[in-house]
């Protein structure tokens, strides 16, 4: 048996399409356990024919935070393998199906498919090659695409509460440093959709030091345990520069001092198609001058937009 779990505050309007979809599965062996993450619970139309169905239960976790909400539904869970679904996201009807038949290890991770609100859709970045790289990289999907042996997350004990964001990342790590093992799914069977608003991943995405000091952790595991690879610290430099380009807004100095740290020295060249010329400026300026550069350019653009392309 699968449980699902979702936990919500007040998106009931999400809510019930993120039950439709479970409800819409051809896997039927399952429980649904509904996770109220608001301070009191929130009145729910029970008359309502979405939330009739026998396999769904209700519980309240009045602990603000996603962690504390998955982690009230896994001491409840009675299934072999779990489900954790975010409350705008959406399981394609096959998820659970395709990902239970080939159930290994524990953890199956998959890409998913990101829906903007402008409805445009795009795939995640995906490299299964090593799952380090994966990890390191934030290319192996998110919390929603995945499918979560029930033992082994409790063995780790759950969902890290003191832990921001990277939620997913940081509970893999978790457990493959506690000798557990993942497997891979490439097939694209999660749509997880952007909010314009009261998303926790969206609020979380301004601050990118905890992404960042994720993938330290885990360097230095790798390091002590004679894992480090050049393939893997190309995924870590490339994760932890993109990263740096957002720190470098609001925390120059922390930022210049993690460039210089983690790539001075090492031949490390940005990746930035969507930025011509990033590259030349780079080599010929370096880090700080070009952001300084970047800065300028971003001011620029608010004033003249029909003029200059627009770059992050």
């Amino acid at each position: 048996m699968i449980s699902v779990i979702i936990p919500f505050v007040n998106e009931l309007d999400f809510l019930e399409e993120a039950l439709t979809s479970v409800l819409d599965q051809t896997y039927t062996d399952l429980e649904i356990i509904l996770v109220c993450n608001a301070p009191e619970m929130i009145r729910i139309d029970s008359g309502k024919k979405i939330f009739q169905d026998q396999r769904i239960r209700w519980i309240h976790e009045p602990r603000r935070g996603s962690a504390y909400a998955r982690n009230s539904g896994l001491q409840t869970a009675q299934g072999e393998w779990l489900q954790f679904l975010d409350v705008d996201d959406i399981l394609m009807p096959e998820k659970l199906q395709t990902q239970i038949l080939n159930a290994s290890g524990d953890v199956i991770v998959s890409p998913i498919l990101y829906q903007f609100v402008t409805g445009e859709k795009k795939p995640s970045s995906w490299s299964m090659s090593d799952i380090w790289e994966g990890l390191l990289a934030s290319h192996i999907g998110s919390t929603s695409s995945m499918l979560w042996r029930a033992e082994t997350v409790s063995k780790v004990k759950g969902w890290k509460i003191d832990f921001p964001n990277n939620h997913e990342s940081e509970l893999i790590f978790r457990i493959l440093s506690d000798g557990g093992m993942v497997s891979y799914n490439p097939s694209i069977l999660t749509i997880v959709r952007e909010r314009h608003v009261g998303s926790i991943t969206k609020e979380m995405a301004h601050k990118p030091i905890y992404g960042i000091r994720l993938r330290e952790v885990i360097w230095d595991y790798l390091g002590k345990n004679n894992m480090q690879t050049s393939g893997r610290l190309r995924a870590f430099q490339r994760f932890v520069f993109k990263h740096l380009r957002a720190l470098f807004i609001s925390d120059p100095e922390q930022a210049i001092q993690l460039h210089q740290k983690y790539m001075s020295g090492t031949g490390f060249l940005p990746e930035l198609k969507g930025i011509p010329g990033y590259e030349f400026l780079y080599r010929t300026f370096g880090f700080a001058k070009t952001e300084k550069l970047m800065a300028v350019y971003r001011k620029i653009r608010r004033y003249v937009p029909r003029l200059l392309p627009f770059h992050k």
